[in-house]
């Protein structure tokens, strides 16, 4: 060793000669730095100056022979080496001391006083983080998935081939297209694909899929997918990077969206539910007994088995969420194009935005109006409203489960090789490979909370708070609120009327509920602005604002045709989405452009709040207030920017607005029924469609009286894209509180979960 991390610093060099130390250098000054690690140095050692530490530690990687075996922690090779790290990437950090100078030329062996059992012993234990113990075999050790060097596929010539399709205007120039309009140019090409389509029974089955075959398949539906976007007029206006970055977004959720379509309408409508046959391809199906041959992509051990759960489940989520509307719905090819077409140019816009975008939105107003044209002089039907909103509906939950799957592979693309791993990734990827809380035991650990931490938790006076919020067993930290509960069903309970209700439709009552809480707004110069503002009094204003929603609910007679606890489930999943939305609403009519510049938001009908809202959370987390009131104000300006300028630029009326509140509540409900429980699915499905399809009706009825002008799909698909986002957004915000309780962010929990989701 260069000289013993015992020795102290005022030995001199002679004394590290004569122990064989490295260098035969001079003692450095004291003051000196460490070119490695950036602390004092001891000296020059091996060619450096640098400390006894890191001295000891490149002897003991040449001496050990360690250089092949260490891996980098942050899985680029790049990670930092000072000293704001306890413990460093010693792939990185031996390195540092290669790059810095030291050399092993004098590096003396056998000289330690251990035995080389040993040393085998020590070295195993400081090693041992890099294994993993073999009967573990469901993720392999990290090892195998690093040691050898990453294979590149070379894709060049099918990226060529991609972008001289993208390129070539001609496509778009062929003499049958000249007096087709931008949607009936996609529906032909569309057409086009599908007439290679073969019939069901001259389809192969398929059991077994090796990458190779699976990579070929995509290759030839990616061209599919390049020619059918060079018919769209549109997309020739990108620039040539352009247009493959936009290809590259789309091509893929556009194949599996396509062919779910396909296999719904080959299969038969019980295709989503129990046979689930999917087309793969034009001449090929599978079944979800799949199994995907992965070995010559990675190392994993149980490969086929583990890719093929994963595409059962890929193909299971698109079948189940959107095969049933689509066997509903049967979309004629000119639907399915327009369909796509919005998937494609949203996707794209969102992801891409820019030029892009700005086209998107041009390209979307024309195929809206290209669809109306269909609807009115092919179909012969001027009440498309309904069905225009169910088709949206559906190129949502296709954009929805895309946004899943993304995240999703970002997770299996996580460095999984470091030590400590991100517990917010961690805990998704356990959600995401199908682990569920159905069989957690609580309450069995062994250990106790530390006493410092007891210390720490801040209890919730019961003086502090209003009459409905009392603790229930203190070491628990309980916040009862049953009696919020018992009011909210007690609305839900009757339904409300009025003499001036009684001949309304069923859209005209809600708009009529939603004026009926809109009449007690009290204008700006009279509401009261809230700089500082503690949890439990906003707990207090989210809590009137629960009545609000469940009287307006209980306006519905549908909502009444449920029963009594199905109303209060219903209630809990919408009435946090729809608060926030009325809300932003009318903040964008009262304080226009400050509503986004100053984030000027009327919190309810007297308080308005800014962008200098300090949440205090004391009474609940012991979190620092800070900390909470940013995560959650970067929660509802995330939420408030994705909607503002869509609704500053429709300016939606009362009427339109209670239809998308409706349309949203219906819509949540339907998707989250699963967590209501499965005697409720069936129940709220068919009413839903009902309402909904009531509603639009009701919507059409409006436009043809009020809108003068019965061409309103541009506008209607413009109301549902914001509906559409509000409900990814609770779906992300649901996922949010879901890790905040994970992570126990709160000290106290409510006697009824899932309540107040701030």
């Amino acid at each position: 060793m260069s000289s013993d991390p015992s020795t102290s610093p005022n030995l001199c060099s002679e004394k590290s000669e004569a122990s064989g130390s490295s260098e035969n250098s001079e003692c450095s000054n004291e003051d000196s730095t460490c070119r490695i690690c950036e602390l004092t140095a001891h000296g020059v050692h091996f060619g450096v100056a640098s400390c006894r530490a890191c001295a000891a530690f490149f002897r003991r990687t040449i001496v050990m022979s360690r250089t092949k075996k260490y891996k980098c922690r942050g899985g680029h090779n790049a990670c930092a080496v000072n000293t704001s790290d306890r413990y460093q990437c010693r792939l990185c950090r031996y390195n540092k001391c290669v790059v810095m100078g030291m050399t092993a030329e004098n590096v003396q062996w056998n000289r330690d006083p251990f035995p080389e059992a040993r040393k085998r012993k020590d070295k195993d234990s400081e090693d041992e983080e890099d294994r993993v113990p073999a009967k573990r075999h469901a993720f392999p050790p990290p090892h195998l998935l690093i040691t050898k060097p990453k294979r590149i596929v070379d894709v060049t010539i099918l990226s060529g081939k991609i972008q001289k399709i993208l390129n070539d205007k001609k496509i778009g120039d062929h003499p049958k297209l000249k007096k087709m309009n931008n949607l009936e140019r996609l529906e032909h090409a569309l057409k086009e694909w599908r007439m290679k389509q073969k019939p069901e029974e001259q389809m192969e089955m398929i059991s077994k899929l090796t990458i190779q075959e699976m990579f070929s398949m995509c290759e030839d539906q990616m061209l599919v997918i390049a020619t059918w976007l060079s018919h769209c007029p549109y997309f020739q206006k990108l620039e040539s990077p352009e247009k493959y970055r936009m290809f590259k977004v789309v091509w893929n959720v556009w194949r599996r969206f396509e062919r779910v379509e396909m296999s719904v309408q080959m299969f038969g409508r019980k295709t989503p539910g129990h046979v689930m046959k999917f087309a793969i391809s034009d001449k090929y199906y599978v079944t979800p007994k799949l199994s995907i041959d992965i070995s010559k992509i990675t190392d994993w051990p149980l490969s086929a088995t583990f890719m093929g759960g994963l595409f059962r489940d890929s193909v299971r989520k698109m079948f189940e969420q959107t095969g049933v509307q689509l066997a509903y719905l049967e979309p004629t090819s000119m639907e399915m194009a327009y369909m796509l077409s919005q998937l494609s140019w949203q996707l794209a816009g969102q992801s891409l935005q820019g030029k892009v975008m700005e086209i998107a939105e041009i390209q979307q107003e024309e195929l809206a109006n290209n669809l109306h044209n269909h609807y009115l002089q092919i179909k012969r039907r001027s009440n498309y409203a309904g069905r225009l909103v169910k088709l949206m509906s559906v190129v949502n939950i296709v954009k929805r489960l895309q946004m899943e799957r993304k995240i999703t592979i970002e997770l299996a693309n996580n460095d999984l090789h470091s030590k400590y791993h991100c517990k917010s990734c961690r805990y998704k990827r356990c959600v995401t490979l199908g682990m569920t809380p159905e069989n957690v035991q609580r309450y069995r650990d062994s250990f106790t909370t530390p006493r410092s931490q007891e210390k720490r938790k801040k209890r919730i006076s019961v003086e502090n708070l209003d009459q409905p919020y009392e603790l229930k067993g203190k070491p628990k930290q309980v916040i009862d609120v049953s009696s919020t509960k018992k009011d909210i069903c007690e609305i839900l309970k009757y339904k409300s009327t009025s003499p001036e209700s009684e001949k309304m439709n069923k859209l005209e009552l809600s708009e009529y509920a939603l004026r009926e809480w809109r009449n007690k707004q009290k204008p700006e110069n009279e509401m009261k602005h809230l700089v500082i503002l503690p949890i439990i009094k906003l707990f207090e204003i989210f809590k009137k604002q629960m009545f609000v929603v469940a009287r307006w609910l209980s306006y519905s007679p549908d909502f009444q045709k449920l029963q009594e606890d199905q109303k209060y489930q219903f209630f809990k999943l919408v009435w946090n989405i729809w608060r926030k939305f009325e809300r932003y609403q009318i903040s964008l009519e009262m304080f226009e452009d400050e509503a986004i510049t100053h984030e000027k938001f009327a919190l309810n009908d007297q308080h308005l709040v800014t962008i200098a809202l300090q949440l205090k959370f004391s009474e609940i987390s012991d979190e620092t207030d800070e900390k909470l009131t940013k995560c959650f104000r970067d929660v509802w300006r995330s939420m408030f920017l994705r909607i503002a300028k869509p609704l500053q630029d429709l300016k939606p009326t009362s009427t339109e607005m209670a239809f998308m509140l409706s349309e949203m509540s219906w819509q949540i409900a339907v998707q989250r029924s699963g967590f209501i429980g499965k005697s409720m699915q069936g129940s709220v499905l068919e009413l839903s469609e009902k309402v909904r399809d009531e509603l639009a009706d009701n919507l059409h009825s409006y436009y043809k009286t009020n809108g003068n002008s019965l061409n309103y799909a541009g506008r209607l698909i413009k109301l549902t894209k914001i509906v559409n986002s509000l409900i990814n957004f609770h779906a992300e915000l649901k996922n949010r509180m879901e890790i905040v309780r994970i992570f126990k962010v709160f000290t106290v929990d409510l006697s009824e979960p899932d309540l107040y989701d701030i």
